[in-house]
């Protein structure tokens, strides 16, 4: 079951990707010839986001740039997604400590918002859970993906975010020995 929801997962992943193989070059264009900052932390955070899946060491790299960038321009909000991006992309290259850290880092910034503050603390809480999912520790993983479900339902933001935190909590309840809320959860 678990190979089965791997594979569903990987490819749709994979189909996302190869339709914006461009997509990478239209965001660092945006970037570089953004006149506004909002669209330049914009362009970084999607450029995080996008290498994340595929180049980890690449979505560091705009991850970092993205904190710098937002904390010299004082815009909170994408200070938070850069180091919800630095965690993703350190959990995918199984840096566990540091992707808890800026994770962590991310929650507590997020918490601090005056807008948005819902998202991204949902977004906070699933990175935290799918790192404790990945360290085997299932049962602490199931409690920040409940936070995170219910934030990410609350926000009506991001359908991807919450299609992801749903899915990671199936493996968690499918590595605790709860299959019917695993197929839930799918």
């Amino acid at each position: 079951m678990r190979i089965f929801l791997l594979v569903i997962f990987s490819f749709c992943s994979v189909m996302k990707i190869e339709a914006q193989q461009s997509y990478a070059d239209s965001l660092q264009h945006e970037f570089l010839y953004a006149k506004e900052d909002s669209t330049k932390t914009m362009a970084l955070y999607r450029l995080a986001w996008y290498y994340s899946l595929l180049y980890p060491d690449s979505a560091l790299y705009y991850a970092d740039k993205l904190i710098q960038f937002s904390s010299q321009e004082n815009y909170l909000p994408a200070k938070v997604l850069g180091y919800i991006c630095k965690g993703e992309a350190l959990d995918r290259v199984a840096s566990y400590p540091e992707a808890l850290e800026a994770a962590f880092q991310g929650l507590e910034l997020a918490k601090t918002l005056p807008a948005h503050r819902t998202f991204a603390t949902g977004r906070a809480y699933s990175l935290i859970g799918h790192v404790y999912n990945m360290t085997g520790n299932d049962k602490e993983a199931v409690g920040y993906f409940h936070s995170a479900l219910g934030l990410l339902e609350a926000s009506h933001e991001y359908a991807e975010d919450l299609c992801l935190a749903r899915f990671s909590m199936s493996f968690s309840m499918l590595n605790t020995g709860n299959k019917d809320s695993a197929m839930y959860y799918v």
